[in-house]
C-alpha cells in the first residue's frame, strides 16, 4: 500500500512541476521576444514557432553577418542576443531537417564516413525549431569562434579524449565550457532569452 501512495504522490509532484516549468518558460520566451516601445512586435505565426517580423517597412539595416537587408525592428531584435551556432545532422535518414533555410550562414563539412554535418549560424533571423542537433566537431568550433568572443554553440555531445579531435576540451580551452553546457540543453529557450 505504501508503494502505491509513493507512486501517486510522485505523479502528482511531477505533474505540478511540469506544468509550472511549461508556464514559466512559455511566458518567458514570449516576453523576451517583445521589443518594448516597438509597434512592429514579432509574432510566432507558423508551425515552427518562428518569430516573424513585419517586413512592410523600409529595409535599411544590413545584417552584419551576411549583408541581407531588414527593417529597423528586426535589427533591434538581433542586437539583443549573441550569434548562435547549431550543429545539424545531414544524413539521409535525418532528413528533413528544421531551420537551416533561416540561418544567416551555413557551413557543411564531412564528419565521418562521407556523411556531412552543418554548422548553422543564426543571428539576424529566428528559425524557430532547429534540428536534429548533433555533436561538436573541432573545425566547426573554429568557424563559430569567428562570430563573437562568446558565441552560443548548441550541440549534443562530442569527443572528449585527448588528441586533435577533442571538441569538448576545445570548448573548455575557448572559455565557453560553463556557458555551453547549460545553453545547449535549452538552446531554443536560451536563444530567445539571450
Amino acid at each position: 500500500m505504501n508503494k502505491i501512495v509513493v507512486i501517486i504522490l510522485s505523479l502528482i509532484i511531477y505533474g505540478i512541476t511540469a506544468a509550472t516549468s511549461y508556464t514559466f518558460f512559455s511566458k518567458s520566451a514570449q516576453g523576451s521576444a517583445l521589443l518594448s516601445g516597438n509597434t512592429a512586435t514579432p509574432k510566432k505565426t507558423n508551425d515552427f514557432k518562428q518569430l516573424v517580423f513585419d517586413d512592410s517597412g523600409p529595409k535599411t539595416e544590413a545584417c552584419p553577418i551576411n549583408g541581407a537587408m531588414y527593417a529597423k525592428p528586426q535589427r533591434a531584435w538581433w542586437e539583443q542576443h549573441r550569434p548562435l551556432g547549431i550543429m545539424i545532422e545531414n544524413h539521409l535518414d535525418a532528413r528533413p531537417q528544421s531551420g537551416i533555410p533561416f540561418a544567416d550562414v551555413t557551413y557543411e563539412a564531412i564528419a565521418e564516413g562521407g556523411i556531412t554535418r552543418t554548422l548553422n549560424i543564426f543571428y539576424c533571423q529566428d528559425a524557430g525549431l532547429v534540428g536534429p542537433v548533433r555533436s561538436a566537431r573541432t573545425y566547426f568550433l573554429d568557424y563559430v569562434s569567428e562570430y563573437a568572443d562568446y558565441p552560443l554553440y548548441a550541440h549534443v555531445g562530442g569527443a572528449n579524449t585527448p588528441g586533435p579531435a577533442d571538441a569538448l576540451g576545445q570548448i573548455d580551452n575557448y572559455g565557453w565550457g560553463g556557458i555551453q553546457r547549460s545553453e545547449s540543453i535549452l538552446c531554443r529557450v536560451s536563444y530567445l532569452l539571450s
